[in-house]
């Protein structure tokens, strides 16, 4: 019983901390506590009302902080997305039996030309694709006939080619951005709606003290 009443307890501090940060209250250092009646100290209706109003608010602080994960992971998404934005191919194209197929990054100090050079020079039936550079990757779209695609990935290989992991996408980098930014819209209408509703819960506040 000890154990489960201070769960409850700390269930209410909660959730008087998420109003205290949602919805302030002015109030002065010097003003004295509320006094309470012995049969407000031992009204069990009214705990359980409190009660319910600090499950309520720590719920939709979780959700909050389930959105803010969910958030950075998104944004984390489309950062990957982004060197590929004017890449108008589908991420999943696949390799087929004539031709390979294979998106990847060379460091900013090869000169695109001279990787371009490479690798004409290794095989004349394949092509290197400048899609955008960073500050330290060129982002590269490379095909070539699959007749010489062993001495063609070997020269890229030696330049600092590595392959990109986008194997998980479907569709173009535009496209899947659009659905981030969509998702996004919409965990922020929802964030902006819970932020609103808790900040409308301050005249809780009395009724977790008494119950804390």
């Amino acid at each position: 019983g000890l154990s489960e009443a201070r769960e409850r307890h700390s269930a209410v501090e909660r959730a008087l901390a998420v109003l205290k940060r949602s919805a302030p209250a002015k109030e002065s250092l010097l003003k004295p506590q509320p006094g309470m009646t012995e049969k407000e100290l031992f009204d069990e209706r009214a705990a359980q009302a409190a009660l319910q109003e600090a499950e309520e608010i720590n719920e939709m602080d979780r959700r909050l902080n389930t959105i803010h994960a969910e958030e950075t992971k998104l944004l984390a998404q489309k950062g990957t997305l982004a060197p590929w934005l004017s890449l108008d191919l589908p991420l999943d194209t696949q390799s087929t039996g004539q031709v390979v197929i294979q998106l990847g990054t060379l460091p900013v100090n090869v000169p695109f030309a001279q990787a371009e050079g490479t690798v004409l020079a290794a095989g004349d039936l394949s092509q290197l694709t400048l899609v955008s550079t960073d500050r330290e990757q060129q982002y590269l779209l490379l095909v070539c006939h699959v007749s010489q695609s062993e001495a063609v990935l070997q020269a890229v290989k030696d330049l600092g080619w590595s392959r990109a992991n986008l194997r998980d996408w479907s569709g173009t980098a535009a496209d899947n951005t659009a659905r981030l930014d969509k998702e996004l819209e919409q965990l922020a209408q929802e964030t902006a709606a819970l932020e609103e509703k808790l900040s409308g819960m301050g005249d809780r506040r009395a009724d977790l003290r008494r119950l804390a």
